[in-house]
């Protein structure tokens, strides 16, 4: 384990609110970040970014967390990154009302802005957007786990590799809750692993729509509603942020 954990620091370490040792240490007293199966070992990193008051966290600390960035990283049998996935986390009533979590989702990416569009335009049609003033003063309970981007290997694409990843994102949440989950399925291009390219991506219709549409046919088997930013807007032009996925469940802690 401390040679995937000493290779995931390398590769994120610069966005971990921890040191390489403490990172050592906390996963040598917890199995809840870790995940086993067979050749492949996936690891959880959890990154604070706000308290519950929505106040920067700048520090590593005990303090209650009210929106985290989430890595998912799984290494094969010879440490190669075969999998990766990032995620928003925090709650619904701050990712639909905040202002300051609005402000950090317009800041981190168009992707993440758009999630956030689109999950509360379809859950919550009969209201503007966003969703401010008398109308966030409604009840809304649950969590939500914004995923802003997804990546398997293409030779390792019958391993189910993604939808472990997806059900140790959704583990990773405890207690009795309603989870609202938005993806982006655009553009699908690799951040670690053998098929990273390091010029620059450019949106091809002929080349990435087909993909596009095998990969709504995928999302559709693990219970999400694929989207398009055209189901919700006349205006977008931007082919590389157009398609989208939603799911809610429900979840118990037994």
């Amino acid at each position: 384990m401390e040679k995937h954990l000493s290779r995931a620091y390398e590769l994120i370490g610069k966005h971990l609110p921890y040191s390489k040792d403490e990172l050592l240490a906390y996963y040598q007293n917890s199995n809840r970040f870790r995940l086993d199966l067979g050749k492949y070992s996936f690891f959880l990193f959890s990154i604070p970014v706000f308290d519950d008051h929505l106040k920067r966290i700048n520090r590593l600390s005990n303090q209650p967390i009210g929106l985290e960035n989430i890595i998912i990283l799984v290494f094969d049998e010879d440490m190669k990154v075969v999998g990766d996935l990032s995620a928003i986390h925090t709650s619904l009533k701050d990712y639909l009302t905040s202002d300051v979590v609005y402000d950090y989702l317009c800041d981190e990416s168009d992707w993440s802005y758009l999630s956030n569009y689109v999950l509360s335009s379809f859950y919550y049609p009969d209201l503007s957007y966003p969703i401010r003033g008398n109308d966030a003063k409604r009840d809304f309970s649950g969590e939500v786990l914004a995923i802003v981007n997804a990546y398997v290997t293409k030779a390792y694409r019958k391993e189910r590799i993604f939808s472990y990843m997806l059900e140790m994102l959704e583990d990773y949440l405890e207690g009795n809750t309603t989870i609202y989950e938005v993806i982006s399925l655009d553009p699908d291009i690799a951040c670690y692993g053998e098929d990273k390219k390091n010029e620059p991506y450019f949106y091809s219709f002929s080349l990435d729509e087909p993909i596009r549409m095998q990969n709504r046919e995928i999302i559709k088997k693990l219970g999400f509603i694929p989207l398009m930013i055209d189901d919700f807007s006349d205006d977008n032009i931007d082919g590389t942020k157009n398609h989208f996925a939603v799911k809610k469940m429900i979840v118990y802690d037994i």
